[in-house]
């Protein structure tokens, strides 16, 4: 144990805490009720909401609460706040006297990155920001409660090759539908829709996250790095299940150029720093009506590095 975390561990002890260690006790994820330094987990909604109460013997109840809120550019407002919820006689001079400390250290907290953060003795903040999806590494693509902007995208079904499937895509109430009917006659058999060309500056990262609803499909997430309609695709499989929301992790390594079907052996891996447009593809005999719905599409790094 550090001098810090010494220092920490006996200020908790004398302020009525549990005098624990720091140190994050659930190896993968948070969830309510879990211990998380000297605090427990109040309520969890991933991507959304963390609150946490602190462990402590005061007059009162004490916690905190993070909030994340969609932005335009593909930002994400990251709020914090801390409250104390008096109860009996010495809740108010308790709070008075000791308001200083917690403003003190707070107010500092939630401008650390995430990997700064876990270095500097408060992996409180790492695992939060974790939990809540906004990573330090992350980067929103496309966000549907903030690019509302349908015309955005291009939908390339089969008819390109005499085929009859249809589709269409619409972003409504936070969210992209991609819907349609597949159909196998006259040789089709797909259908898709893309972003629009442009460069998304994802240097860097190494994999891509999506958030969807799906409806027991499975589906291909699409990314080019050449905006000529004749270039390769680059495709990964992800499966879905019906009525369900789900987060599909796809590392550039699992990506497989195309073209017209054809694996195109001669092709180099996919770069993130090239990625020009990304996109959904079903396919493989799977004719029938399909729906899929899209929260938001982005750019991460691999946990395992």
């Amino acid at each position: 144990m550090s001098a810090a975390q010494l220092i920490l561990v006996t200020m908790d002890r004398l302020l009525g805490g549990t005098g624990r260690g720091l140190g994050r006790q659930a190896p993968e994820g948070l969830r309510g009720g879990d211990p998380l330094d000297f605090w427990r987990m109040e309520v969890v909604e991933p991507g959304r909401l963390s609150r946490l109460r602190a462990q402590k013997k005061i007059p009162g109840r004490a916690g905190l609460e993070y909030k994340t809120a969609p932005q335009a550019d593909d930002q994400r407002l990251l709020t914090q706040a801390a409250f104390f919820q008096p109860k009996g006689w010495c809740s108010l001079p308790y709070w008075h006297a000791f308001y200083p400390i917690p403003r003190l250290i707070f107010s500092g907290l939630i401008r650390l990155p995430a990997k700064q953060a876990g270095r500097m003795w408060l992996p409180i903040v790492s695992a939060l920001l974790l939990n809540m999806n906004i990573r330090a590494a992350d980067k929103f693509i496309f966000d549907f409660q903030t690019d509302t902007k349908a015309g955005a995208w291009q939908i390339v079904n089969d008819g390109v090759m005499g085929g009859v499937s249809t589709s269409q895509f619409c972003v409504t109430n936070g969210v992209a539908v991609f819907q349609g009917e597949v159909s196998l006659a006259n040789n089709g058999g797909f259908a898709s829709v893309r972003s629009l060309p442009i460069s998304h500056q994802l240097a860097g990262f190494d994999t891509f996250v999506i958030r969807t609803l799906g409806d027991g499909h499975r589906y291909k997430f699409t990314s080019r790095i050449n905006p000529s309609f004749g270039s390769a695709i680059y495709q990964a499989v992800f499966k879905t299940q019906p009525g369900v929301w789900e987060e599909h992790h796809l590392p550039l390594t699992e990506f497989i150029p195309t073209f017209r079907g054809r694996v195109l052996s001669d092709e180099p891996p996919l770069e993130a720093a090239k990625v020009t447009s990304v996109g959904f593809l079903i396919s493989e005999q799977q004719a029938g009506a399909f729906q899929l719905k899209v929260a938001w599409i982005k750019a991460s790094v691999s946990t395992n590095k």
